[in-house]
């Protein structure tokens, strides 16, 4: 497999972590609506995905460097 061909799938893999974050978001917000979850619930979600999806790309970008 070619050096483009691997950042190109770290690119996918990258792009699929912020999906899941986005639709992990969306979701509590709407559970928010509903009165099940607290903005606090929404402020960890954020956080915490933010920092996994620097934490994804960052690793990944090693991992290109490397093979």
């Amino acid at each position: 497999m070619s050096q483009d061909g691997v950042a190109y799938g770290a690119l996918v893999i990258c792009a699929i972590a912020f999906i899941v974050v986005v639709i992990s978001c969306v979701g509590t917000y709407h559970k928010i609506g509903d009165g099940k979850a607290s903005w606090f619930d929404f402020g960890v979600r954020v956080v915490v995905g933010a920092i996994m999806i620097v934490l994804c790309i960052y690793f990944l970008n090693k991992a290109v460097t490397i093979i």
